[in-house]
């Protein structure tokens, strides 16, 4: 845990100061919420009925989408929304919190492609601009697409190409991910 505060302490200071490759500055920055997140599958909250889950998921995700058209996108590069520490934080928990609801209410194959992104989810932080500024720079040279269009390609190219890359490197370059 005083690992990650030192981490968090350090990112959160250098966001937006300093350039590190692979956004390891703002990883950094989110390892006090992907705690929290590894933490709350310990937590046992007893929901009656699956709809129950879905539907505080769903509150959960409008109040965060609501708070983060404030300063649209929430800006992990400052840690800020509307240039407020303590609203960031709460978004951030926010989220959380409304994915794993979230969780509790599906199954079957679409469970499995969430623990697969959950459990690669620093490899997947890792990467994901890089795959999203070079889908975005290749599609916009030969076609001209409205944001709403290019982030629906960006989204599906991320899905798409990081599932390989991270076979990969579990694959082949076990330690250089972590494991092993």
């Amino acid at each position: 845990m005083g690992g990650v505060l030192i981490l968090f302490s350090i990112g959160y200071y250098f966001n937006g100061r300093a350039w590190a490759p692979f956004q390891l500055i703002q990883a950094a920055t989110i390892m006090p919420f992907m705690l929290l997140g590894f933490q709350a599958k310990k937590i046992k909250i007893p929901v009656a009925k699956h709809v129950d889950s879905l539907v505080i998921s769903f509150i959960g995700f409008v109040f965060v989408f609501y708070l983060s058209q404030f300063d649209r996108p929430l800006n992990l590069v400052s840690n800020t929304l509307q240039q407020n520490p303590l609203l960031f934080i709460v978004c951030g928990v926010m989220g959380i919190g409304s994915l794993f609801f979230l969780s509790i209410s599906i199954g079957g194959w679409l469970s499995k492609i969430l623990v697969f992104f959950g459990l690669e989810s620093m490899i997947l932080m890792g990467i994901h601009q890089e795959i999203r500024v070079l889908s975005g720079y290749l599609i916009q040279s030969f076609i001209y697409l409205s944001p709403v269009e290019l982030l629906i390609v960006n989204l599906i190219s991320i899905i798409l190409l990081s599932v390989p890359i991270i076979l990969f490197l579990n694959t082949f370059l076990p330690f250089f991910v972590g494991k092993e």
